[in-house]
């Protein structure tokens, strides 16, 4: 992430009305969200296996799918960069305005970048 990447209202504090940075959902109650993870806490208290085999085994056998083309990431932004690092050196055409992630990607791989503007 070479700009960065997370919450506006850090940035410009107090001046964000409506935030389009998240998906999560302002003028909102989130009080039944946070009585839910309370009560799965347990879940949350060892790190989750090193790499995620066995939810790519699931995942693979719920779709009839061989196991090896199964990929869990990280979130949308570890995979535009393993995506962007698999054809490094190519050519990549982005549609903008976008998520900042897809030209900081294809500029670390050596992109040839094409822009679109919608």
């Amino acid at each position: 992430m070479i700009d960065g990447h997370g919450d506006d209202l850090y940035r410009y504090s107090g001046k964000i009305h409506i935030n389009f940075s998240t998906n999560i959902p302002q003028n909102v109650c989130h009080d039944r969200l946070l009585e839910h993870l309370h009560e799965c806490g347990a879940v949350f208290r060892n790190y989750p296996e090193p790499e995620p085999k066995s939810i790519e085994q699931h995942l693979a056998s719920i779709y009839d799918l061989p196991q090896e083309s199964i990929i869990v990431t990280n979130g949308a932004t570890e995979a535009i960069y393993l995506l962007a690092h698999l054809f490094e050196g190519k050519k990549s055409a982005i549609i903008v305005p976008t998520f900042r992630e897809y030209q900081d990607a294809a500029g670390v791989f050596t992109h040839t970048i094409s822009y679109l503007h919608s």
